[in-house]
C-alpha cells in the first residue's frame, strides 16, 4: 500500500478551499516527499544506494508488459503523474527484464457491445480483457444509449471472450442493449513515468 499525504485525509473535502489552493505545491511536495521516504524505508536502502542510482524516462501502457532489456537491478522505484495501483518486473526466457505497470485512473475502453446481464450488470464486448481486472474504474464512451457511456467498476473479467461485467447502476434491464460492427473509443494511452533503478 502506498502511504502520501494526500491519502491521510480526505482531498475532495478540502480541495475548494482557499487555503488548500494557496499551498497546493506544498501538499504536492510533501506528497513525493513522504512517498519516497516511505518507499526508501520499506526497501531498506543506505547511503551507498544513492551512488548507484539511475532513471530512465518510459512511457508505458496499462497492463501491457515492457521489456527493458538486459537490465541488471536490485530494487526499481516508478514515479509517475499518474496514481499506480501496482506493477510486476519479472524475468522473460531471454532473461531480459520486463515492466508491467497498472493505473489507478480510469482507462478509456474499446468496446463494442453493451448487453444487460443481471441486476445493474451489463456485458461490455472489449478489444483486449486482459488489459482489465476486477476493480478497475473503465470509461465508456460513444453508444447510442446515453445509459451505456460513463465511467463505472469491473466486478469480473472473462478474458477468453473479451468481456468486462461492470456495474452500471443506469442498467436495470435489456431495453438499452446495443451490439455494433466496430470497436468503439480507443485502448489505453501510453503514460509517462519515471522508472529509478539500483543497480
Amino acid at each position: 500500500m502506498k502511504l502520501s499525504t494526500s491519502s491521510t485525509f480526505d482531498v475532495a473535502t478540502v480541495a475548494n478551499t482557499r487555503t488548500y489552493q494557496e499551498a497546493k505545491t506544498f501538499f504536492d511536495f510533501m506528497n513525493k516527499f513522504v512517498s519516497e521516504v516511505v518507499e526508501g524505508f520499506s526497501k531498506k536502502l543506505t547511503l551507498g544506494d544513492n551512488f548507484n542510482y539511475s532513471e530512465r524516462e518510459l512511457s508505458v501502457t496499462h497492463a501491457t508488459p515492457m521489456n527493458l532489456g538486459n537490465t541488471p537491478y536490485t530494487t526499481v522505484f516508478i514515479r509517475s503523474r499518474q496514481t499506480i495501483l501496482s506493477h510486476k518486473i519479472e524475468q522473460n526466457n531471454k532473461a531480459d527484464t520486463v515492466l508491467t505497470v497498472y493505473f489507478k485512473s480510469p482507462h478509456a475502453v474499446a468496446a463494442k457491445s453493451a448487453i444487460w446481464s443481471s441486476g445493474n450488470t451489463v456485458k461490455y464486448e472489449v478489444l483486449n480483457a486482459n488489459l482489465y481486472t476486477a476493480g478497475d474504474g473503465v470509461t465508456f464512451e460513444g453508444f447510442s444509449n446515453s445509459a451505456n457511456n460513463g465511467t463505472f467498476v469491473v466486478a469480473a473479467v472473462n478474458q477468453n471472450a473479451n468481456i468486462l461485467y461492470v456495474v452500471n447502476p443506469f442498467r436495470t434491464d435489456a431495453k438499452q442493449d446495443e451490439q455494433r460492427t466496430e470497436y468503439l473509443s480507443k485502448p489505453p494511452q501510453p503514460q509517462k513515468i519515471t522508472l529509478g533503478i539500483l543497480n
